[in-house]
């Protein structure tokens, strides 16, 4: 009880002398700077699940690995700019089937 009181006369002091209102400040601050990294994160580098989800797996599964189902998909969007990416995902998924089932 005795801790507890000592940190509680030590939080006054501080608070009087100015230094936690500083230290909260400083802690509001970086808080509010992780939370805008994770905001631009998110925005500027989106997941792939969150971009083109089942089409993305599904494709990512009949190439064998991410790398290559990324390649196509990039591919499709230089071809094709003005369309979505959940497009460009349908549509390197349907050139993909179309193939294997030619034997290409």
């Amino acid at each position: 009880m005795s801790t507890v009181i000592n940190l509680l006369h030590l939080l006054l002091l501080l608070w009087s002398v100015g230094w936690l209102k500083t230290f909260l400040a400083i802690c509001l601050v970086l808080i509010g700077l992780l939370f805008l990294y994770c905001l631009l994160a998110a925005i500027f580098f989106p997941t792939h699940s969150t971009a083109h989800g089942d089409e993305h797996s599904e494709l990512v599964r009949l190439c064998g690995n991410t790398k290559t189902a990324n390649r196509l998909i990039k591919h499709i969007q230089s071809q094709h700019p003005k369309k979505s990416l959940k497009w460009c995902c349908d549509k390197a998924l349907w050139d993909l089937q179309r193939d294997r089932r030619r034997g290409l």
